[in-house]
């Protein structure tokens, strides 16, 4: 992102160097370019080991995907040599096919290494969201189940309220009301209570949020797109659960509703 990245160049003669992130950039240079800029490492201040930043590269997630970035330093190799290495590759194809191969490549160049923990970067990343995905599996399988119940239950009190409006029905129908006009009074109350429900679970979904921030990765708890989605999808559980019985009243007889009354 500016500068240079260390390179094969920045050898054990070579001056000190080092690249930096952009969050350690952000957070210590506040604006000023670190390029050129020295730091220092060890304890003793009065001979500090100086290295000059010759680059800034991007953030990653080192830590997990839900893991905002932490300050990063690179060093070259041959500058701070290190006895474990993950080398990466980028590959055109199947990467697990490059396994076997790259495990013969290594230990061509040196029969004393080992590459243990071959794996593509898919799996590498499913692997760091395993116990955020079985919870949010696990919650929406829940919250499924009580879409589920939501829709039987709504459809149980409609149908409960439909037979007992059903002399009202008759009577409306004999009076000229339309079947549209039916269905429009019964589903129209039928949302009124799903209206209601939809309210209410707002102001609850609002404040467990925070329970489930931990779980959610670059949206906020309070996602304004997840909330129209949420209530759209309840809403058209609720009319669709409201039209069936709806339905069938507004087919009633009104002849045979009178004479039963």
């Amino acid at each position: 992102m500016a500068g240079r990245f260390p390179g094969v160049a920045d050898d054990r003669e070579a001056p000190r160097v080092v690249a930096i992130n952009e969050t350690l950039a952000a957070r210590y240079f506040e604006g000023r370019d670190p390029v050129g800029q020295r730091l220092y490492f060890g304890s003793a201040a009065d001979d500090p080991t100086y290295r000059t930043i010759v680059g800034v590269v991007g953030d990653i997630k080192n830590f997990g995907v839900a893991q905002d970035s932490r300050n990063a330093i690179y060093f070259p190799y041959a500058q701070a040599p290190t006895g474990f290495l993950s080398l990466v590759l980028r590959t055109s194809g199947d990467p697990s096919a490059l396994a076997a191969s790259a495990r013969a490549t290594v230990a061509e160049l040196d029969s004393q290494l080992a590459a243990a923990g071959v794996a593509t970067m898919d799996e590498i990343v499913q692997e760091s969201l395993a116990s955020e995905r079985f919870a949010t599996t696990l919650m929406s399988a829940f919250a499924a189940v009580a879409l589920i119940l939501a829709v039987v239950g709504l459809y149980g009190v409609v149908s409960y309220a439909v037979s007992v409006r059903t002399h009202e029905v008759g009577v409306r129908v004999a009076l000229g009301a339309s079947k549209t006009d039916i269905g429009r009074l019964l589903v129209g109350g039928s949302m009124g209570l799903v209206g209601a429900g939809i309210l209410l679970g707002i102001g609850g979904a609002w404040a467990a949020t925070r329970s489930i921030s931990g779980l959610l990765f670059e949206i906020e708890p309070t996602d304004p797109l997840t909330f129209i989605a949420v209530i759209a999808t309840l809403a058209t559980a609720g009319a669709l659960a409201a039209a069936v019985p709806a339905r069938r009243a507004s087919r009633v007889d009104p002849v045979q509703v009178l004479n039963r009354s």
